[in-house]
């Protein structure tokens, strides 16, 4: 089971709102904050815990373009690989796969979490939209499986040509080659010299979530039709019990119908009482 490492989805509020001058409006929004935290929550836990994401007809579990192996097969950087699972790639010192699947699989990569370094559900967060609701999001950025050049391969070709022809003119004085220059010239072509060149990519949590959903039309964020209807439920338990409130009845005698998710209506009746 996957350790989601975050107590509570954090709450943010944008400047403007978080004005002295706008102190009502900030009070007014911490409601909807909390009642859209409650369903982050559940949101969560379910996807990136349990591997249930809500899936309607367009999405799909897979790709929805048909599989075309790659030359290079499913790289991934070092870095990423050590985050993961260090033993993904015992046998892989580069880090190639021959796909997607093979590499989830082999670091323990459950489909449907979409965890792979934990980075985007680390970024998780609700927002204020505008001065009235609220709504759940990504920020941050996060170590992604790929490789940034800090220099263009074009740049590091034309290095690795320079230094080739520098340690071409490094011989002794038989016109020889030394030992040592023939263990740099080897570095030049079997990559060490590029990887100095190479660092492991960071991305933005939203472009990893907008990802998924151009790969299988598939919203991480996106509620189940069991939190709806929680949360339909707890908002009719919150009005019958302002109803009986205002003809002098007592509101804990108001039944409440079992819920599947026991823990997302506690949350969300407890956000309703602002607290």
């Amino acid at each position: 089971m996957i350790d989601l490492k975050m107590e509570v989805v954090d709450l943010h509020v944008s400047k403007a709102y978080r004005d002295p001058a706008k102190a009502d409006v900030f009070r007014k929004l911490q409601k909807p904050l909390q009642i859209t935290r409650a369903l982050a929550d559940s949101i969560r836990k379910r996807v990136a815990r349990d591997a249930q994401p809500a899936r309607d007809a367009g999405s799909s579990q897979h790709t929805r373009r048909p599989y075309e192996a790659k030359p290079r097969g499913f790289r991934v950087n070092a870095a990423y690989i050590a985050k993961v699972a260090a033993a993904a790639a015992p046998d892989r010192p580069a880090g190639s796969y021959e796909s997607s699947a093979q590499f989830h699989k082999l670091a323990g990569i459950r489909p449907g979490s979409y965890w792979g370094s934990g980075g985007m559900w680390q970024g998780m967060y609700v927002r204020n939209w505008g001065g009235k609701g609220a709504i759940i999001d990504f920020r941050g950025r996060s170590l992604g499986r790929r490789i940034r050049w800090t220099k263009s391969r074009e740049e590091v070709d034309k290095l690795k040509r320079e230094r080739l022809a520098q340690l071409q003119t490094k011989r002794n004085k038989h016109g020889q080659l030394t030992a040592a220059t023939k263990r740099k010239i080897e570095e030049i072509k079997d990559g060490t010299f590029a990887a100095k060149y190479k660092r492991p990519a960071v991305v933005p949590n939203r472009l990893k979530a907008a990802s998924i959903f151009k790969a299988h039309r598939l919203n991480v964020l996106a509620p189940d039709a069991a939190e709806l209807r929680t949360m339909e439920a707890a908002f009719v338990n919150v009005g019958l019990r302002s109803v009986a409130e205002l003809f002098g009845q007592d509101p804990r005698k108001i039944p409440t119908t079992q819920q599947r998710n026991r823990e997302l209506f506690a949350a969300l009746l407890t956000a309703f009482k602002g607290g």
